[in-house]
């Protein structure tokens, strides 16, 4: 078995019960990969593809941008050209709406799949349901994601949305730079 992030301790664990015997590796610290990028979060929720409809206007931004999430040795780009335009035809509507359906039944279950191996070992009090609260300063940065959130209701994931006076009721000591909320329930963290 290779990794002792989240997945592979998981896939170990799993393999464990049903009898084989495993031995992890891991070329860092465990729990330094994936599992310590994603903030200890459990998001069934995550049906949203990075290829989304417009995200190719983004990137000259992200390339100006030395913080940004994007870099590029421009004599790279010619050998990086064919995935570049996979990537852009992966973010046509139809096919976005596919990814999400797939990413749904590969996640979704997250949880309640994590239930027993966090009961075996004890760690119940570790991991919480409570859900996640996204916020936004307007309106209209809610509406530039609608599509992130149609795609998560279609696919099951139940959300509420907030208006700025319900999200204080909801989180008083949040900012009231923040105008917009949806909550996702179903989400969790350790």
């Amino acid at each position: 078995m290779i990794g002792a992030g989240m997945v592979g301790v998981c896939a170990a664990s799993w393999l464990q019960r049903d009898g084989h015997s495993v031995f992890l590796v891991e070329a860092a610290e465990p729990g330094r990969g994936a599992s310590f990028g994603n903030a200890g979060c459990f998001n069934g929720s995550s049906v949203t593809p990075v290829a989304m409809p417009g995200v190719i206007r983004n990137v000259p931004r992200w390339l100006l941008d030395p913080l940004g999430p994007l870099s590029l040795r421009w004599s790279y780009l010619p050998a990086i050209a064919p995935w570049l335009l996979r990537f852009i035809r992966a973010g046509a509507p139809e096919k976005v709406r596919t990814q999400a359906r797939a990413l749904r039944s590969l996640v979704g279950p997250t949880l309640e799949t994590l239930k027993p191996l966090v009961s075996a070992a004890g760690a119940g009090d570790l991991v919480h349901r409570l859900g996640h609260l996204y916020v936004y300063r307007s309106t209209e940065s809610l509406e530039r994601d609608r599509l992130v959130w149609d795609l998560r209701r279609e696919n099951g994931v139940e959300i509420d949305e907030f208006d700025a006076d319900e999200l204080r009721q909801l989180e008083p000591a949040l900012s009231r730079d923040y105008m917009r909320g949806v909550l996702v329930r179903e989400n969790g963290h350790t």
